[in-house]
């Protein structure tokens, strides 16, 4: 009797560690803890059996910034552990791991192992992290923006206040400054100087950035800027914020950072969103492009005129030039003659409307916009290169 009891004991004690059956999928399970300068690492599988291959660590913060990355190959040499349970152990120091940003002071630990014959296991695990203090994740967010955002330092003078508007760009940061998920925002960075002799406030709680028809209205909870009570001479600066998807930041716009407190009038930024830069109002901005086969043109309306018709001439040289083909979007094309085009817009052109006019001549090509009372509006030279 004694011997049956004794047999069953030894049976219900192996019963755990006996290897899985075929059916049941191999699993790598994984496991780190920060053990005094050291991070201690661990795998093993769920059959307690040892395998070669490559191994793949990666410890990354709460906001998936890689913080430390290795990469190395073990053998079933290398396992330490008895029949029954086999393990790789190994540690890494703490202090080669970079600085992150923690929750509640840990990260996580991904692991690969991948075999010789192409499985690959993975497992992950929290670990404790060396940390980036307040400070330094608020600097390293403002370093990031501005190394992407665009400087564009244009100031607007409206008495008793000067408005600058100094960079515009998309800011990825944490929504508390310090803690939170991380959110993107379009940011506006403005300076605000009085130079009356009274104290005034700038009002920026209907603050707007506006493209085309669709309007975003300033996130003013979220916004780091102090407009009350500025005192002559003093300057102050900060930066507002705004929801803008990035597939919707395109084309001529404005941005209005608002007005001063029981004023009228507001601080209005014309900007092209699709080149992140400040309109130049009063002026038709040319770009030409001379291709080998055609020259192109774009025309930019920043004036309050709008573009009527545009005439293309041929500049008289050996007597062989002349223009093959011109064409421009919602233009009607009237032929004068081989040398001479002239072509009429079928739409309004006004304030941000964009012109694209493809040439192909002989001999270089003058051209001239008019607008609808038939004044120059600009004029220029294409280089022909169908000689």
């Amino acid at each position: 009797m004694r011997q049956v009891v004794s047999i069953a004991l030894i049976t219900t004690l192996l019963t755990p560690i006996i290897s899985v059956s075929a059916a049941e999928p191999l699993i790598i399970k994984f496991y780190g803890v920060k053990e005094g300068d050291y991070v201690k690492f661990n795998f093993y599988f769920n059959d307690n059996k040892r395998y070669d291959g490559t191994v793949h660590l990666t410890i990354v913060d709460k906001v998936g910034t890689v913080l430390y990355e290795d990469t190395f190959y073990v053998t079933v040499k290398d396992y330490q552990g008895s029949l029954f349970y086999s393990y790789y152990e190994w540690y890494v120091s703490f202090d080669k791991i970079k600085k992150g940003i923690g929750s509640y002071g840990y990260g996580t630990a991904y692991l690969t192992f991948s075999m010789p014959d192409g499985t690959k296991l993975e497992d992950s695990d929290t670990v404790e992290i060396p940390t980036l203090s307040e400070e330094e994740i608020i600097a390293m967010y403002e370093e990031r923006y501005l190394s992407t955002s665009k400087e564009i330092n244009k100031t607007l003078k409206i008495y008793p206040l000067e408005v600058t508007l100094k960079r515009i760009g998309y800011f990825t940061h944490l929504k508390y400054d310090t803690w939170g998920d991380e959110v993107t925002r379009f940011r506006v960075d403005i300076q605000v100087k009085n130079v009356g002799n009274n104290e005034h406030s700038l009002w920026y709680y209907n603050a707007a950035v506006v493209i085309g028809s669709k309007q975003y209205d300033v996130l003013f909870f979220e916004s780091k800027f102090d407009g009350s009570s500025i005192r002559p001479n003093v300057i102050r600066e900060g930066y507002l914020l705004f929801d803008i998807p990035k597939t919707e930041l395109r084309g001529i716009g404005y941005i209005d950072v608002g007005k001063i407190l029981f004023g009228v009038e507001s601080y209005i930024f014309n900007i092209n969103f699709t080149t992140m830069s400040p309109i130049e109002e009063g002026k038709i901005v040319e770009k030409v492009h001379n291709g080998k086969r055609a020259a192109m043109l774009t025309l930019e309306n920043y004036t309050d005129a709008k573009i009527r018709k545009i005439h293309l001439h041929a500049v008289y040289d050996k007597g062989t030039e002349k223009i093959i083909t011109a064409k421009a979007k919602d233009f009607s094309r009237e032929r004068l003659n081989e040398r001479e085009v002239i072509l009429t817009v079928n739409s309004t052109l006004g304030f941000g409307s964009i012109v694209k006019l493809a040439v192909i001549a002989k001999g270089d090509v003058e051209y001239y916009v008019y607008d609808e009372q038939g004044r120059t509006l600009t004029s220029g030279m294409l280089i022909g290169n169908n000689r």
